[in-house]
């Protein structure tokens, strides 16, 4: 097996966030219907997206995550099994208030922006040690771009 370091890559190479961000798929209301997220989420392929204001300002995040977590009971996250209640459907919070959840109501605050100038060891340290799906890149505290797991990974490779 080869590894990255025995790859004939630039190590020289710095980038910045700058030069690595995608433009964004597309941005949350928070007004905007759960239903409406999660269709576009999957019609992009993304498994996070940002939820934005007026003038593009982040105001949270909704991950795949989030939305599988959100019909679970708390203690679900120390349990090493499931298998003693197969039965349970986790999905009962949703369909009961599916005509009322909006992006406002499962948003989290716990997100990362990064600036433009941010280095490629900070990116690497957040998406790959820290394991976040994407981090937003702003400027003036307005989006202008994110970077996913798969954007860097592919910059870093080609």
């Amino acid at each position: 097996m080869r590894r990255l370091q025995d790859a004939d890559f630039d190590t020289d190479a710095s980038f910045i966030a700058e030069e690595i961000m995608r433009p964004l798929r597309f941005v949350v209301d928070p007004d905007m219907s759960l239903r409406q997220v999660t269709r576009h989420m999957f019609n992009h392929g993304t498994n996070a997206t940002v939820v934005v204001d007026n003038n593009m300002a982040p105001l949270g995040e909704i991950t795949c995550s989030i939305l599988f977590q959100f019909g679970l009971p708390d203690f679900f996250s120390s349990l090493h099994s499931v298998a003693f209640i197969r039965d349970y459907d986790p999905f009962d919070r949703y369909f009961r208030d599916e005509t009322k959840l909006k992006a406002r109501d499962i948003m989290s605050d716990d997100f990362v922006t990064v600036p433009q100038d941010a280095t490629l060891m900070e990116l690497v340290f957040m998406l790959a040690i820290k394991g976040l799906p994407k981090v937003y890149v702003v400027n003036d505290n307005h989006i202008v771009g994110e970077i996913s797991q798969n954007t860097l990974l592919d910059r870093i490779m080609n």
